[in-house]
This record gives C-alpha cells, sequence and structure tokens, in this order.
C-alpha cells in the first residue's frame, strides 16, 4: 500500500443541476467553510469531489464553482460519473 501524503481525505458527493433546496448555494457554502478549516489547521487535508448524475447542458461542477481565485490551487480532485452509471441504477 503506497502512503499518501495527505492526513485525511474528505469526500462529499453533489451534482450539478441545484437538485433539491439549493444545492448549488449549500455546495458554495460548504467550499467556502472547508476552506477556512483547512487554512487555519496545519494536517494535510484533501477534498474528493463526486460529481453525481452530470446534466450535460449545464456547467460541470469545476466551472460553476472551482473556477474562481479563491479555490485554485487547493487539494481538491472532482471525479464525474458518467450518466450510464447513473441510468443503471
Amino acid at each position: 500500500m503506497t502512503k499518501s501524503k495527505f492526513k485525511i481525505s474528505f469526500i462529499v458527493t453533489t451534482r450539478n443541476d441545484n437538485h433539491g433546496l439549493n444545492l448549488n448555494k449549500r455546495t458554495k457554502l460548504f467550499l467556502d467553510n472547508w476552506i477556512n478549516k483547512i487554512k487555519k489547521n496545519k494536517f494535510k487535508y484533501e477534498l474528493i469531489i463526486i460529481e453525481w448524475n452530470n446534466i450535460r447542458k449545464k456547467k460541470n461542477f469545476y466551472l460553476n464553482f472551482l473556477n474562481k481565485k479563491k479555490y485554485k490551487n487547493l487539494p481538491i480532485r472532482i471525479i464525474t460519473v458518467p450518466s450510464k452509471f447513473h441510468n443503471i441504477l
């Protein structure tokens, strides 16, 4: 097993269609708070975002949220689950 350079990995799911009650607003609030917490701590954190059921006609998660200056150079990875897997379930 290889050693990770991170101490804690946070894995969250989201989608780009604002599903539910204000999902985009809640996601932005989560990201802003997460950034504030990791800046105050000396541990090595990473955030893995699973983008579920991506709607092709809408901006993907990266373009919608992370393509902003305050999110640049942060340990954030995005994994987009293809629609074919969503459709199977």
